[in-house]
């Protein structure tokens, strides 16, 4: 399976110093896009800068070939151990998935499939207001979900 990514957020921590490895398995197109093979990521070392401690947006755009044979990141911070502090990712049935702490907090309507070879923007947020997470498709909102605090 290959996946595409805005490289926006690559080129914003590159220029902070943060991109520590670019995998060779994943094609780069400077300030365009870059092409994974569903192993490949680009890595960033640990730093405060992506810590996230209140609310957040994790946002990309999307061009899989496939749905993935299992779940698939597409924005994460995870420890050496996997254990994700935060993740936007597709899952098995092709539907986006909203964790953080290791557990999945929102998963996107059964409707509300990424389709292959299409171009769609994703965004996964949360309101450390009101503790709301919430699910966007293309710009529209695909569903939301109250955790307790």
């Amino acid at each position: 399976m290959k996946w595409k990514l805005v490289l926006l957020a690559c080129t914003l921590l590159g220029a902070m110093n943060l991109v520590t490895s670019l995998p060779v398995s994943a094609q780069l197109y400077w300030n365009n896009a870059a092409a994974f093979n569903g192993a490949s990521r680009v890595s960033f070392q640990n730093a405060t800068a992506i810590n996230l401690t209140g609310s957040f947006t994790l946002e990309a755009w999307v061009n899989p070939s496939q749905a993935p044979t299992i779940r698939a990141g597409v924005i994460a911070k995870e420890s050496e151990s996997g254990f994700r502090q935060y993740a936007l990712s597709l899952n098995t049935s092709g539907g986006l998935e909203l964790g953080t702490n290791g557990v999945t907090r929102l998963t996107s309507k059964t409707t509300s499939v990424i389709q292959n070879n299409l171009w769609t923007h994703v965004a996964g947020t949360y309101n450390s207001a009101t503790n709301l997470f919430s699910i966007y498709i293309n710009g529209a909102l695909d569903t939301t979900t109250t955790v307790p605090s």
